[in-house]
């Protein structure tokens, strides 16, 4: 039942989880393993060499085409290494969200929480996420053999929806502010909320923090 009250009834699951009686592992291993599904399958057939120049652009960087043949000449290792920084990106993201959430609420919560509750706060709420690894997933299965990256897969995302390329200045930025990752945010507030006991303000506030760090950063 929580895999659906998470999208409609949200406040019960975080008292399952406050009343340790819900774990990480069901959402965890969903999240996970579609990711590293979707992200393995992008990385194994995309054009690398497009995927290359395009990367080098957005960072600033001109390559001649014998300097990107010199460098496709490790693409097995090129290909492979991407798949798995991008399969292990989102369990690295849980675990130092459920820190964060974990050392903060030493501060504000009246009763104890345990990690493994915050693992799961974040577990759970990560799963409006799927909306964006359907939607990378389906764009891709629709557009080979064109050329994409895989953040302007996403029609989910605000730069989408804005209709930007990769050559526009907040390309980047906006390609992670999407429906479902806002979603997320506002069921860490949530879950924050719920475990805590603490004042809505103060659970706006701590949930608005990451966000506001991670645009911030990307941004510049």
């Amino acid at each position: 039942n929580s895999l659906l009250d998470i999208f409609a009834a949200p406040f019960a699951v975080f008292s399952r989880i406050k009343d340790k009686s819900l774990s990480a592992w069901v959402p965890l291993l969903i999240m996970v393993s579609l990711s590293a599904a979707v992200t393995t399958w992008y990385f194994l057939t995309i054009d690398l060499y497009q995927f290359m120049e395009v990367s080098m652009l957005m960072s600033g960087q001109e390559a001649s085409p014998e300097e990107l043949n010199q460098i496709l000449k490790a693409e097995s290792v090129i290909r492979v290494s991407s798949a798995a920084i991008g399969s292990l990106s989102s369990l690295v993201i849980y675990i130092i969200l459920a820190l964060y959430f974990f050392l903060i609420s030493l501060l504000v919560a009246e009763n104890k929480t345990s990690y493994g509750q915050w693992l799961s706060v974040i577990s759970w709420a990560s799963l409006p996420s799927l909306l964006s690894l359907l939607s990378i997933g389906v764009s891709y299965a629709l557009i080979v053999p064109e050329f994409s990256l895989i953040q302007a897969l996403d029609k989910t995302s605000i730069s989408a929806l804005l209709g930007l390329t990769w050559e526009d200045k907040y390309f980047n930025v906006l390609s992670t502010a999407t429906i479902g990752a806002l979603w997320s945010y506002a069921l860490y507030g949530i879950g924050f909320k719920v475990l805590t006991q603490c004042k809505p303000v103060t659970a706006v506030i701590v949930a608005l923090v990451p966000v506001t760090i991670q645009f911030g950063l990307m941004s510049l």
